[in-house]
């Protein structure tokens, strides 16, 4: 005997087994789709990730390969501990399994394509069969799987193991809820696989993998039937039964609508908010409301076509006639042409010298790989510090000679952290200039950033009219109170009001609200460096009064007669835009009112923006071109704080309706 620990596991190279290597790049694609923000993105990536997900769920009645599947991927997965705050994959791993790193012969950056030609040539070396260890090949193999679990979980961990995100809906992917075993597995890619059928109008092949989750009796099993799965699954039944009858495809819709009752009473069942507009069996019932009056014939069903993929599929399906189908494509040509126009004016901005390195990123600086799927940094971690390797490399081809408009939108905030970064810890006037330039021209390309860069505007322009003297005490002072630790999800920092009591940081963040502390004076940043706020105990404690008071009166809105009508109307006859109009604006312009009478830092809470989102829509549905442009100009000239609650989708969908609304002014 050798004294040796025994390790268990297959000592063969795991890509000799299908299912291990279909299992490996559908988890990458499924990372990559995940970390996309915008539902455009996600559609164009639709067609390359149906091809992994189908091919790993062939194998939904192969219960050898399943059972494969658990004991080496599921069975020996490991809690992320949280590591050191701005530390890399490949650093993580050295310190939890230093043994797997060398046998992998790993070196920076670690990427899923750099980790699997690492373990190619381990397989090599160590394979038994080549006169290898069978011990080491096992250990090699415990290894790449564990490493290819923690890079695929990298964005959502460090900092928790499990982050829940209930704005995450069933088209992103099940991403909130813990997979443990290879049947959840493939119900999740199942169902995201039925999401996307539905949402690009491929109904028929919604359905058939929905029969196939079905036929294989995946959907019985434990995960299938916890409360969150089966909340945004019900959801997802109720709107590919619309569709489907929708699409002429009556006795599939009735199909789904039966199989959908199980999972509409756990979801109901299950809801626990109170009784209120937010309730989540409230908007459900709705939803099952609206499906009924589909399939009994009594309701049709609106078709808007936002993206290619649903023309086409709406079109092959019949739903659509030729010549609407006609109308789309050439719609999304002009939004074509819109694209290639601003990559246009990105290239003539590049020949007058470009984007510069800024100050802040010279350690960081290196040479994109163009040959991976590197996801798009997440809401959280989108500073340069916080970056792995490779997202770093990506962001240095957007903002290099060769990135696109897409790849320069994909790390805009990264860019705007740099500007700020390199503004208050490398500070040059020359260079505040060219940020300014940049900015300028960033704001053109992107105008629904427009707060955002505006801030980063603010302040540069801020500190070069300050005197020297003054600008360097300042900028001092805003260094000690700025730190690189990545933030933790859910965690609210600081706040003006002392929402960040005991961290007595104020991060750099691309934000009026960051603007504003820039602006403080040096008294109150130095006090903000004792107590984690720029604000006096005095004025926080008007700041709580100003809340309660405000919250007060938001509450009695909620309460009044006219804001039970709007939301009546535009919950059940959002169907009729003369109803909804009709409800709606003195909705608003009850809102209006309260907002002149409330603090300004406040303004968000009353959700302007969703209803004039509302009323413009159906104002536009009535082709009342003047009066959808009204209502929209009036919210985007009102105070910024109004748009606190307003997600950057939604702006960025409201001021295409009013660009709409102006061509259609002009012809």
């Amino acid at each position: 005997m050798s004294g040796l620990p025994i390790f268990s596991g297959p000592d063969w190279d795991l890509f000799s087994r299908e299912v291990l290597a279909r299992y490996f790049a559908a988890r990458e694609h499924e990372v990559y789709f995940r970390s996309l923000k915008s539902q455009s993105d996600r559609r164009d990536f639709y067609p390359r990730l149906v091809g992994p997900f189908t091919e790993l769920l062939n194998f939904s009645s192969d219960t050898t390969s399943l059972e494969l599947l658990d004991s080496v991927v599921f069975r020996s997965r490991k809690k992320i501990e949280r590591p050191s705050p701005g530390l890399q994959v490949l650093e993580y791993l050295q310190r939890t399994n230093r043994r797997g790193v060398e046998l992998l012969g790993l070196a920076a950056p670690l990427t899923f394509d750099s980790l699997r030609t690492a373990y190619k040539k381990a397989a090599r070396r160590h394979h038994p069969d080549l006169g290898g260890s069978s011990e080491d090949m096992k250990l090699v193999n415990l290894a790449y799987t564990e490493f290819h679990d923690v890079i695929s979980r990298w964005n959502d961990s460090p900092v928790t193991e499990k982050t829940a995100d209930a704005s995450l809906d069933s088209i992103i992917g099940y991403s909130w809820l813990e997979i443990r075993s290879a049947a959840a597995q493939l119900i999740s890619i199942g169902a995201t696989l039925v999401a996307i059928h539905t949402d690009s109008w491929a109904v028929d092949d919604a359905f058939a993998a929905l029969q196939r989750l079905r036929e294989h009796d995946l959907l019985s099993t434990s995960f299938a039937k916890t409360t969150e799965f089966a909340g945004s699954f019900a959801r997802l039944l109720i709107r590919l039964a619309k569709r489907l009858h929708t699409a002429g495809l009556i006795n599939e819709a009735k199909v789904v609508q039966e199989y959908g009752l199980p999972f509409n009473s756990r979801a109901m069942e299950a809801d626990k908010f109170p009784e209120g507009w937010r309730s989540s069996s409230k908007m459900l019932g709705i939803a099952l409301e609206e499906a009924e009056a589909i399939l009994d014939g009594d309701l049709e069903l609106k078709v808007v076509m936002t993206h290619p993929c649903q023309a086409e599929n709406l079109y092959r399906l019949k739903v659509i006639g030729e010549k609407r189908y006609r109308e789309a494509q050439a719609r999304f040509q002009k939004r074509r042409s819109g694209d290639e126009s601003l990559n246009l004016d990105l290239a003539r901005f590049r020949e007058r010298g470009g984007f510069i390195l800024l100050p802040y990123d010279v350690p960081f600086h290196c040479v994109a790989r163009r040959n991976s799927l590197v996801p798009v940094p997440s809401y959280y971690f989108y500073r340069i510090d916080h970056l792995s390797d490779d997202q770093r490399a990506e962001y240095f081809y957007a903002f290099g000679p060769s990135g696109s408009c897409d790849d320069v939108r994909q790390y805009l905030y990264t860019r705007m952290s740099s500007y700020l970064c390199s503004l208050i810890h490398k500070f040059s006037a020359e260079e505040a200039e060219v940020i300014e330039r940049e900015c300028e021209f960033l704001l053109k390309l992107f105008p629904q950033n427009a707060p955002d860069l505006e801030a980063v505007l603010g302040v540069s322009r801020h500190l070069r009219q300050l005197d020297s003297a003054t600008r360097k005490e300042k900028l001092s002072l805003l260094e000690r109170l700025d730190t690189r630790e990545r933030p933790q999800p859910g965690v609210i920092v600081i706040s003006l009001s002392g929402g960040g009591a005991g961290d007595t940081h104020i991060r750099i963040t691309p934000s009026q609200w960051y603007s504003s502390v820039v602006m403080a004076s040096s008294e109150r940043l130095q006090m903000a460096l004792q107590t984690g706020s720029i604000q006096t105990a005095e004025e926080e404690g008007k700041v709580r009064e100003d809340w309660s008071r405000d919250l007060e009166l938001i509450r009695r809105l909620g309460d009044s007669d006219i804001t039970a009508r709007a939301r009546d109307t535009f919950w059940n006859h959002r169907r009729e835009p003369e109803k909804v109009v009709d409800a709606l604006k003195p909705h608003i312009e009850q809102l209006l009112d309260a907002g002149s009478r409330i603090a300004p830092k406040n303004e968000g809470e009353l959700q302007l923006g969703y209803w004039i989102d509302g009323i413009s829509a159906a104002l536009v549905r009535l082709k009342k071109w003047n009066e959808a442009q009204h209502w929209l100009e009036l919210f985007f000239g009102l105070d910024v704080h109004y748009h606190d609650r307003l997600a950057e989708s939604e702006r960025e969908k409201m001021l295409k309706r009013l660009a709409r609304c102006k061509a259609q002014l002009a012809r």
